[in-house]
């Protein structure tokens, strides 16, 4: 079972996650070898609202959403972007 975030609230009232991220967090969209593949799938992640990164792995060129510097943020990004239609997304 998946386990919720411990929130904490700063004395600005801003809900924050208890333990944050040592490092950025990415929501890994897709890989893709085909470069249209991965600018198609960087339009759609962006008209939804998300920052995008593009990273080259193997011959392949990774779409991911993000940086996020917390997991709610990005678990708020992974739930957008299967939302729109990447079901096989996670965040790493």
């Amino acid at each position: 079972p998946a386990r919720k975030a411990a929130l904490t609230v700063s004395s600005r009232g801003e809900a924050q996650d208890a333990a944050p991220a040592a490092r950025a967090l990415y929501v890994q969209v897709g890989a893709f070898g085909d470069p249209a593949n991965a600018r198609g799938t960087t339009a759609r992640l962006q008209a939804a609202g998300l920052p995008v990164a593009v990273s080259r792995a193997r011959g392949l060129q990774v779409v991911l959403a993000g940086p996020f510097a917390s997991r709610a943020e990005a678990a708020a990004a992974l739930s957008v972007a299967r939302g729109a239609g990447f079901g096989d997304a996670f965040v790493r």
